[in-house]
């Protein structure tokens, strides 16, 4: 909310936010959050893509209320997996909004179940990101029926970055190059 006062107030519009916080895993990587797939996507496609292009893994964010639509489904097809990423990480956040670790399940077994129609390297994870900041911050958890399971569900994602992401970092990003090389490659050979 505060961000948006100041931006009102500004005299140019922004191009990006950057907000650096003391956290051991940022130490070792750089975290992009760039727009949902609403209307203020095409006001930020090229920057999107401009991140994309320089990224060296995905996590893509969705809600568990409306797990993985059609439109995103389109858009990972059209404009992530080209880029042939090492890995895929979905995750299906805001899981304490649904009322039992059943529906969690659920929800994560039918996210796994749209993803896994266009690509058999991803890795789903069912979060709340509500719930681990207020467990950090030792606020009231917004869910405290399903506590433990979202606990243990965020420090398997934790583990899974660290492994996947952190610890394969140089192994990424002579794939990226290579992926990008190859690219070029085609494109050159088109013209």
């Amino acid at each position: 909310d505060t961000l948006v006062e100041i931006m009102e107030r500004l005299p140019a519009p922004i191009d990006y936010v950057e907000i650096q916080e003391d956290l051991p895993i940022l130490k070792e990587i750089t975290i992009v959050d760039t727009p949902g797939l609403g209307d203020i996507l095409h006001s930020f496609e090229v920057q999107v893509q401009e991140y994309l292009n320089r990224a060296d893994a995905v996590i893509y964010v969705a809600s568990v209320l409306s797990p993985l639509s059609e439109s995103e489904q389109a858009y990972l097809c059209a404009n992530i997996l080209p880029q042939k990423f090492t890995g895929l990480m979905v995750v299906a956040n805001m899981a304490d909004c649904l009322d039992t670790v059943e529906d969690i399940e659920r929800v994560k077994a039918e996210v796994l179940k749209r993803v896994l129609a266009f690509s058999d390297n991803a890795s789903i994870y069912a979060l709340s990101a509500l719930d681990e900041y207020c467990r950090k911050c030792a606020l009231k958890r917004p869910n405290s029926e399903l506590a433990q399971y979202l606990e243990n569900a965020f420090l398997e994602f934790e583990s899974a970055m660290q492994n996947e992401i952190v610890l394969q970092k140089d192994f990424i990003k002579t794939q990226r190059v290579l992926v990008l090389a190859r690219a070029m490659s085609s494109d050159i050979r088109k013209r």
